[in-house]
């Protein structure tokens, strides 16, 4: 299991197992290997057991199960149905997400812009559930006005406020390994007419709970 949803993604996959009466073997994302023992502590250890490590953990999982429940990238879940699949055993696998969201000519644009920065930028958009594509139905130009109107309003705010707002919205990436792809990211909006709301550190260094550079 992935570390973005340590608990919920988890228990979504432990419960219809342990109520079909199977035991459960889980191997979660080594971020997020405290909050599975913690959530194995609920239960008996014959029930739910918890294997924590790398790659050889996640491999031996596969080797000795009889099913097989995966969501994490595409290149590891690809590496995960290979393997079951050499074995003949069932295999699940939820890997990545490109999602759109589609804003309809009737919409409030007012609460569309919100919910979107909220479906865009949550979780730093470190999720799959992340909205990367926003279809409007009809003409996009009134969605994009509300949404510069809502950025305007936050600026008005003051500073502080301005940067909890979007700070709220979108936390900051969880692993700083992860900067260079969202600078790339952002390099791309920009270079195709975006503007830059709010500004971190960037280059070599580490921004990680560093939020004094924002201006």
């Amino acid at each position: 299991t992935p570390w973005n949803f340590p608990l919920a993604i988890p228990l979504w996959k432990a419960a219809p197992a342990l109520a079909h009466g199977n035991t459960v073997a889980l191997k979660p994302a080594p971020q997020a290997t405290g909050v599975a023992l913690a959530l194995a502590g609920l239960f008996d250890d014959a029930i739910v057991e918890v294997l924590p490590g790398f790659r050889e953990a996640g491999e031996a999982v596969i080797d000795r199960t009889d099913v097989v429940s995966f969501t994490g990238s595409v290149a590891t879940g690809q590496s995960v149905i290979a393997r079951g699949a050499a074995r003949g055993i069932a295999v699940q696998a939820e890997m990545g997400g490109c999602n759109a969201t589609v804003v309809l000519p009737d919409a409030d644009l007012d609460v569309a812009a919100r919910d979107l920065v909220v479906s865009c930028f949550s979780f730093a958009g470190q999720k799959c559930t992340a909205t990367q594509r926003i279809i409007v139905v009809g003409d996009k130009a009134p969605l994009g006005r509300a949404a510069r109107d809502r950025d305007n309003a936050a600026r008005g705010s003051g500073f502080r406020r301005r940067h909890r707002l979007y700070a709220d919205a979108a936390g900051q990436p969880a692993f700083h390994r992860a900067l260079p792809q969202v600078l790339r990211q952002a390099g791309r909006a920009t270079g195709t007419g975006a503007m830059t709301a709010v500004k971190g550190c960037g280059g070599d260094r580490d921004v990680s709970g560093d939020n004094r550079c924002a201006d």
